[in-house]
């Protein structure tokens, strides 16, 4: 024990749980793809649904962070992005726990 009553706590646990980041790489007038729209699905059923806003949490922060979804149990899934620009990127049967780059073409 620390006299100051300060105590380290360690998680040990490993999650079983499944992740993705996803990055986007726009072509035209949004590069970064703020705002763009997400659905993430698995066997046909929706999982996660997000608005990327690129904010990494630190105050004025020059550059965009990737967005994480936490995909639970899900190993494989399918991803839609819909473009402010109005194009939409299909992507099938990912694989989960990795970082991906998403562009607009």
């Amino acid at each position: 024990d620390d006299p100051n009553g300060y105590m380290l706590l360690e998680n040990e646990g490993a999650s079983a749980n499944h992740w993705l980041e996803l990055q986007f790489q726009g072509t035209h007038n949004n590069k970064l793809g703020v705002g763009n729209k997400v659905w993430i699905t698995s066997n046909d059923n929706l999982i996660a649904y997000r608005e990327y806003t690129g904010a990494s949490g630190s105050l004025r922060s020059a550059s965009c962070s990737p967005l994480h979804i936490g995909l639970g149990q899900n190993a494989e899934i399918d991803i839609r992005v819909q473009w402010l620009n109005g194009y939409e990127s299909v992507l099938q049967n990912i694989s989960a726990d990795q970082l991906l780059t998403i562009t607009d073409f």
